[in-house]
């Protein structure tokens, strides 16, 4: 008679003394230990290797075997620090995909432009999904009116950068288009970074004032 597999469940690398015989038990086991301690599952893995987006929502993982289900997760406020990182490095990376394909129309290859602009818009409404309406919010929930200022400013310069750039495309003018992209927004998107460091700094600043 084949012995049922026992599966282990660590939570940030430690061994939760959590078992389960599957995988599904194994996450509501140690999600619900996580969400006890007051902290997020970030990252969910399979004998090391990690569950991607589409096999959680398409639940491919509750046929899968394991030895061990491990777990990675981060207090709110880490978690919000990490956001507002990831917000910064994708802003230069938008940046740079604009910078790309302004000198590539000045150099007259439009096609390619047009990919490398696209790229850059892409990662401006991640952004803006993840960072700006989602992340952002949070910084009320720490108690207080404490996000940083300039936040309707620099929303409303973002709008207006991004329409000076449609506009430019739906009128095929190039020249401004460049323009837009390598003299315009590169003030737009150091705006948006000091802004996400400064809400780095509230957070930070909060979590130490918890720590005292």
């Amino acid at each position: 008679m084949q012995m049922e597999r026992i599966m282990r469940i660590l939570i940030d690398g430690n061994d939760s003394g959590l078992t389960a015989r599957t995988v599904p038990e194994a996450l509501e086991q140690g999600m619900n230990a996580v969400d006890s301690a007051g902290r997020i599952v970030v990252e969910i893995a399979l004998d090391g290797t990690p569950l991607d987006a589409e096999q959680l929502s398409n639940g491919a993982y509750e046929t899968i075997s394991a030895e061990t289900v491990a777990m990675m997760s981060l207090a709110p406020n880490e978690l919000l620090l990490a956001t507002f990182e990831l917000g910064r490095n994708a802003i230069d990376a938008a940046q740079k995909h604009f910078h790309s394909a302004a000198e590539m129309i000045q150099s007259g290859q439009d096609e390619n432009a047009m990919k490398e602009l696209h790229e850059g818009i892409e990662l401006w409404c991640t952004i803006d999904q993840t960072v700006f309406q989602e992340a952002v919010p949070k910084i009320a929930d720490l108690g207080g009116d404490q996000t940083p200022d300039g936040l309707e400013r620099h929303v409303k310069e973002l709008k207006a950068a991004l329409e000076s750039i449609k506009t430019a495309i739906e009128s095929s003018d190039f020249a401004g288009l460049s323009d837009a992209l390598m003299y315009e927004f590169p003030e737009t998107s150091a705006g948006w970074s000091t802004f996400l460091g400064h809400c780095s700094q509230v957070v930070t600043s909060h979590s130490e004032l918890k720590a005292e």
